[in-house]
This record gives C-alpha cells, structure tokens and sequence, in this order.
C-alpha cells in the first residue's frame, strides 16, 4: 500500500475512534446521558482504565480492503470474506424437464385430438373421449414406469458413465494426440509443396502466360 492510502486510512481510524471514545469523554466531563452510564458503565471503566501506551484494536466492516499494519499501536482487523455455501441439488417434482429437452414431445389430449370449427360431435362423445384419453395415457405411464423405470434407468445409467469414461479417458486423447500429429504432417507437407512444387508451377504459369491467341477470320 502507497503512503497516500496509508494516511487516508490513518486519517479515517482516527475520526472513528474519536467517534467512538466520544461518549465516554463526556461521561468524564459530567456531562453524559445518564441512561448512558447505566448501559456503558463497565465499558467506561474500562476505557479510563486503559493507559495512552496500551494498543488499541479496531475492526473495519469492509470486505474490500486490505489489511493494514501501522505504527502507531493500531491494529485493524480485517473481516474474512465468508463464500457462499454451496446448495446440494434437489429434485424438483413439479418441473421434471428444467432444460426442455422432450419440448416437441406433447402427447395431451388437446395436442393429439382437435375438432376444427364444423365438424363437433356430440359434448357427451367429447368429453368421454377426452376422460378415456387422458386416464388411459396415465394410467398405462404410471404402469409403465414403475415396471421399467427403473430398470431403463439402471441401462442408462450405466451407458452414460461407460461413454463419459470412454470420452474422458480414451477419445479425447486420441483426438488430441491425432490433431498434434495432423499438425506435425502438415508442416512437412507445406514446406515440401513450397519448396519442390510452387517453383514448378511458378514456372508453368510464366511459360503459359506468355501465349497469345490471335484469331482470323477467312472470307471465301
């Protein structure tokens, strides 16, 4: 820390300890709050028991600044910056699909069935169509489910942690150590194109390029 932040810092320590040793100044001269002296009694004591040669420690509530050694018998206490405890995951029962991933996959029932306009069967067909459809859907889900459920998630389960340790430990280092090879062969390949086949086609293009066609055109 320069000199110039150090004084700044002295300066503002020193107004907050006549702030706070105000209170029992004025107990000294008589002229405190007595509701005061009751509730700070035992901490007055204490101030005027205090020496001038005593060090006198502070603490600063700012989380930003940095710690502070002076000379002159202050210490300044800095606060440690407490990071926010991590939260464990929890299940959400209400929202099953947080990243949308099945959004195209609607299978209610006014997602399947629609009546446009002039072509409505009877309410009672309707809505007994609508009842069958929407509990004949839960009703064989649920059952479903609960028979190979957890079986498919065991396959799955499994599937996945074979393929990440597959990509972690096997494909991405292969593709990594063939791209550093890739690499190396490319270089040699450039510098031989540059330096056996760009002068032959250097040449090539001057000779050609020197070709002029002229056309005539012959009357009978």
């Amino acid at each position: 820390m320069d000199s110039g932040n150090l004084s700044g810092s002295r300066k503002s320590l020193e107004r907050k300890s006549e702030i706070e040793m105000m209170p029992v100044d004025s107990q000294r001269s008589g002229g405190a709050d007595p509701n005061f002296s009751q509730r700070s009694g035992p901490q007055s004591m204490n101030e005027s028991q205090r020496s001038e040669g005593d060090p006198v420690s502070m603490h600063i509530d700012d989380a930003g600044m940095e710690s502070i050694e002076m000379d002159d018998g202050v210490n300044v206490d800095q606060p440690t910056s407490k990071q926010p405890s991590e939260k464990a995951d929890s299940i959400d029962y209400d929202n099953r699909d947080p990243n949308n991933i099945h959004e195209d996959v609607k299978v209610n029932f006014a997602d399947i069935i629609a009546e446009p306009s002039g072509a409505h069967s009877f309410e009672t067909v309707w809505g007994t169509s609508y009842k069958v459809y929407s509990l004949t859907k839960y009703w064989i889900y649920q059952v479903m489910s609960l028979i190979f459920g957890i079986p498919i998630s065991l396959f799955w389960g499994i599937y996945f942690s074979c393929l990440a340790f597959c990509s972690v430990w096997c494909i991405t280092p292969c593709i990594r150590s063939f791209i550093i090879k890739i690499g190396f062969v490319g270089k040699l390949w450039g510098a031989c194109v540059g330096t056996v086949l760009d002068p032959c086609f250097e040449s090539i293009g001057l000779v050609l390029s020197r070709v002029r066609v002229a056309m005539t055109v012959r009357k009978e």
